[in-house]
């Protein structure tokens, strides 16, 4: 088992080495959180062989990660937008359809965003000024995006009255991963009657999920590398054993 583990941290070493030389920009720096994982998955790489003779060390390892894991699982849960009225997310088409286009863009038509803002009953508010901000999905530092350019930079600066307190923005989303948009809600000037409310801002999310084929190209690689690891570390396994059977006697 910890040969497995040694074979898995090792090729996630070579997986954070081939992203830390990656270059997208004009000055191509490798990142530096890169190359410190590369080291990281390294040293534990060899840690797991050493461990191999020592299970007890990797079961308190194991258990102080489980431990941290559980700590942020239970942090402050995020707060409720005081207020009745509320900005309401949907796409066109359904979320679950919206995928990164991942490539060259001509021919291919853009979804559609959809921020309404409601009353406490539900109803659509009149006249409403809107300032909607988008930032792009963070720099995720184990798969990358393909297009790390944009990472975690502002997309959509946008502010007009909605005058049905409805409005759509067409947009080709380029990669997978949680969009962050900010919007802030108040009542046009001159805005009587319905249309008079507290102003508010709220923070929502629109997850893109990444294309179904990719997801089964990477299933399959994984599954190609797990495969492998658990048969070498089983060979390596019994080589071990057999030479320690060999001095014992």
């Amino acid at each position: 088992m910890f040969y497995v583990l040694a074979l898995v941290a090792g090729f996630a070493s070579f997986w954070f080495l081939i992203a830390s030389l990656q270059s997208f920009t004009d000055a191509g720096p490798a990142r530096p959180i890169n190359i410190a994982c590369t080291l990281l998955t390294a040293l534990l790489a060899v840690a797991f062989v050493w461990a191999g003779r020592r299970w007890k060390v990797l079961l308190v390892l194991a258990l102080a990660v489980g431990a941290g894991a559980l700590g942020l699982a239970a942090g402050p849960a995020p707060a409720a937008t005081a207020a009745g009225e509320r900005v309401v997310l949907s796409t066109d088409p359904p979320l679950g359809q919206v995928h990164p286009h991942g490539g060259p863009s001509e021919g291919i038509e853009p979804d559609t965003i959809i921020l309404e803002v409601q009353d406490a009953s539900g109803k659509p508010i009149p006249n409403v000024q809107l300032d909607v901000e988008m930032v792009a999905p963070p720099t995720n530092w184990f798969l990358s995006t393909d297009v790390p350019r944009i990472e975690g930079h502002t997309i959509l600066d946008w502010s007009a009255v909605a005058p049905t307190g409805r409005q759509e923005f067409k947009y080709l989303f380029p990669i997978r991963g949680p969009y962050h948009l900010t919007v802030k809600a108040s009542p046009a000037p001159g805005a009587t009657g319905a249309a008079a409310f507290a102003p508010f801002t709220q923070d929502l999310t629109l997850n893109i999920s990444e294309k179904p084929t990719s997801v089964l190209y990477l299933t399959l690689f994984l599954g190609v590398l797990l495969l492998f690891g658990a048969i070498s570390g089983f060979i390596l396994g019994r080589a071990n054993l057999a030479a320690q059977g060999a001095g014992g006697a």
